[in-house]
């Protein structure tokens, strides 16, 4: 404000512009850094959705690969999981009877996985991104489970059977 007091009593016009930059240069930046922030996290969580269908389901249908993107955000969803997208996907468990931590998504066990690419990898991120923008919408009759038919996991006798999309039951 000495700046602009000070111009302002010689009368010139450049008060206001100087103005004008200082409160830019005051106020833009947390608008700005927090969009910047928004965008950068929501980037995230897309390749972490994109990541999971990639690795849970790039050899399904469209509706295969939507349906395990679904099941994701159904978990982000519900109060029984954590609140990101990333967070899901992530997540891990101790489980008594494995005696360690155990993932929901068995790719997120490896200690390596190869880089994902080419066209699967194209359309998993695609996948994610028509999914995400359906978020608000009931997703899958609330799934938030699903295995491919070839195994028997002992929790799925627990659950409900609410869809069968390509290789993949999905339950609640």
């Amino acid at each position: 404000m000495a700046v602009f007091y000070f111009y302002w009593q010689l009368g010139d016009k450049k008060a206001y512009y100087i103005l004008g930059i200082s409160l830019t240069v005051i106020l833009t930046p947390p608008i700005y850094l927090y969009q910047l922030i928004q965008e950068r996290a929501l980037k995230r969580e897309m390749n972490c959705l994109a990541l999971n269908v990639y690795y849970e389901s790039r050899g399904e249908t469209i509706a295969g690969q939507q349906a395990v993107a679904k099941v994701t955000l159904n978990r982000m969803a519900s109060s029984r999981y954590p609140e990101t997208i990333c967070d899901v996907v992530y997540e891990k468990n101790w489980s008594k009877i494995h005696k360690r931590y155990v993932s929901a998504f068995s790719w997120t066990e490896l200690d390596e996985v190869p880089d994902p690419r080419g066209a699967s990898w194209s359309l998993a991120r695609k996948m994610a991104e028509t999914v995400y923008k359906q978020k608000h919408k009931k997703l899958l009759h609330g799934a938030l489970f699903f295995h491919t038919k070839n195994i028997l996991p002992y929790w799925a006798r627990k659950k409900k059977p609410v869809a069968k999309i390509g290789q993949y039951i999905f339950y609640r």
